[in-house]
């Protein structure tokens, strides 16, 4: 793309063959090793560019074979327009900016990425100057990906590519291995909840409790140190496993306030827009950024093209709808019912093990203007987990 823009700026010739001279012409610029580019064939004629540098080598070497048709470029421009300098002058700066926004990178793709956001990554390449309007050539594209790995352990490769004014970086995450159960060392079986035993198995240990005894979190259930027989002096170490089952009682406590304030949208929107240009901000409007006192807002952020080609600047625009403030009162019937909602909800959704048995009750508080419900489930779950053994050293080692 740069060198294209270079030969718009310096001028370029085409070149046009003889009838039925189309292999001779091509020859003739290779051998007169001219910089050529843009060859196309129609019939039994080619044309090819050649760079006003490469034009007096380029027509020696053609002659008899193939001739200048045309000239483009900013200095056949000019000279077009040279008694119209405002023309001549503004298609000069038009392609002087063109070559100054091909060096900068307007648009940064992010590939490869699930468990690490694209904000993330995105902050650390500014952390290491690469971002939205960075000088191209100023990147040092093995440096950055080098970092990018020390910075974010979570990837196992970062690689930089640029495609004109687009960076381009894909990344590959590391491949953590699945958390493998620990067959080693020596564990017992604890209560991971208060409860009552309804039922035991000791896969590998020796069990401590039996159904219809009442456990308290913690206590050791199935232990991996114990003594072999009668012998007092054998003792087992081993990894104790188990399944234990017991019921216990989860709590639930929800008020709900009679009184509720909320934001409800009014259907107003309004609509401003904000310009960047080289990391500056230009505001097309006066005065603070929306008049409304709730709103939410979205904003959508995209490039600004001359034709194909984009330019160095970036346009947000902000899109706000406004909201007011509401207030809603509830009946203390209305309010039970939003508790008794949650409440559903949590013993279906948060609490895990079989329910036997549900029991709740309501309170109004005309003082305080609420409702409270409390309430209790009576759950049956394996309550077993694995705790390793920190006495095992005393009592095998010495």
């Amino acid at each position: 793309m740069i060198n294209k823009l270079l030969a718009r700026i310096a001028g370029w010739y085409v070149f046009r063959s003889a009838p039925g001279k189309k292999a001779e012409f091509l020859n003739a610029l290779n051998d007169a090793k001219v910089y050529f580019w843009g060859v196309r064939s129609e019939g039994d004629r080619a044309e090819a560019h050649v760079s006003v540098f490469g034009y007096s080598a380029a027509a020696k070497a053609l002659s008899g074979v193939g001739v200048p048709e045309s000239g483009y470029g900013l200095p056949f421009i000019l000279y077009k327009y040279r008694k119209r300098w405002g023309i001549a002058a503004g298609a000069a700066l038009g392609l002087v900016l063109m070559f100054i926004s091909s060096l900068h990178a307007w648009e940064i793709v992010i590939t490869g990425n699930s468990s690490v956001s694209e904000s993330r990554i995105l902050y650390m390449l500014r952390t290491f100057g690469v971002e939205r309007g960075s000088y191209i050539p100023g990147i040092n594209v093995s440096e950055v990906n080098s970092k990018m790995i020390t910075a974010l352990p979570e990837l196992s490769s970062a690689s930089l590519h640029i495609d004109g004014t687009s960076l381009r970086l894909d990344v590959i995450e590391r491949v953590r291995p699945p958390e493998m159960t620990d067959r080693s060392g020596v564990y017992d079986v604890v209560a991971a909840h208060d409860g009552v035993v309804t039922g035991i198995e000791a896969y590998n240990g020796r069990a401590l409790v039996k159904a219809g005894d009442t456990v308290t979190r913690g206590q050791v259930l199935i232990t991996g140190v114990y003594t072999a027989g009668d012998d007092p002096y054998l003792e087992v170490a081993t990894h104790a496993r188990g399944k234990v089952t017991a019921y216990f009682y989860a709590e639930f406590v929800y008020t709900v306030p009679l009184k509720h304030d909320f934001l409800s949208p009014t259907g107003k929107t309004d609509v401003k827009t904000v310009y960047g240009v080289f990391g500056s901000e230009y505001r097309t409007f006066l005065g603070e950024l929306f008049r409304f006192e709730h709103y939410g807002a979205d904003v959508r952020t995209d490039g600004v093209y001359l034709g194909p080609l984009k330019l160095p600047i970036t346009r947000a625009v902000i899109t706000a709808e406004e909201y007011k403030a509401e207030t809603v009162m509830l009946t203390p019937d209305a309010a039970r019912e939003k508790a008794l909602e949650a409440f559903e909800a949590w013993y279906s959704n948060d609490v895990e093990g079989r329910i036997e048995d549900i029991v709740f009750r309501t309170e109004y508080d005309d003082a305080a203007g609420c409702v409270t419900l409390r309430g209790s489930v009576k759950v049956t779950a394996d309550i077993a987990e694995e705790r390793e053994n920190d006495v095992i050293g005393n009592n095998l080692l010495n």
